[in-house]
C-alpha cells in the first residue's frame, strides 16, 4: 500500500533525506565529536561556549553511542588518557555516569584511581572510600 499525501503527491525525496539527516544527527555521534568535547574540555574556562556546545553535542546524542566512544577511550594504556576519560564523563552525566565511573577504582594507575575517587566524590558517591591508594 502506498501513503499518499495531500492532493495525491509524494514528496521529493530530498525533503526525506533532510528529515532522516536530522534524526541521523541527533542520534548518532561520532569519535570526531567526542575528540571535541576533550579537546573543548581543556580550554572550558577560557572558552566556555565552546565546552557547552560540544557538551550539548553529546548530551543530545544517543548515550549508549556516546558511552560506547567512552569505553573504547577507557581500554588505552595511556593512564592519563583513562583519567581524562573519566572526569569527562562525570563533566557530561553527572552523578549518572558513576557506575561506569566505579568498575575504574582499582586500575592499575594510581593516578586514574585519584580521578575515580575525585569524580565519585563530587557527586556524593561513597564508593570512592573504597579504592585502594597504594600501588
Amino acid at each position: 500500500m502506498l501513503w499518499l499525501w495531500p492532493e495525491g503527491k509524494i514528496p521529493h525525496q530530498s525533503l526525506f533525506r533532510h528529515h532522516f539527516d536530522l534524526l541521523f544527527e541527533v542520534l548518532v555521534v561520532s569519535k570526531q565529536q567526542v575528540q571535541e568535547f576533550f579537546d573543548a574540555r581543556r580550554q572550558a574556562l577560557t572558552n566556555p561556549e565552546t565546552f557547552q556546545n560540544a557538551r550539548r553535542v553529546l548530551i543530545t546524542s544517543d548515550k549508549t553511542e556516546v558511552l560506547a566512544h567512552f569505553e573504547t577511550r577507557l581500554q588505552v594504556r595511556d593512564e592519563e588518557e583513562r583519567a581524562s576519560t573519566i572526569e569527562g564523563l562525570a563533566l557530561l552525566y553527572g552523578p549518572e555516569a558513576a557506575d561506569t565511573i566505579v568498575r575504574w577504582i582499582n586500575d592499575s594507575s594510581w593516578i586514574v584511581r585519584c580521578v575515580v575517587c575525585g569524580c565519585l566524590h563530587d557527586h556524593g558517591d561513597v564508593r570512592a572510600a573504597a579504592a585502594s591508594w597504594i600501588d
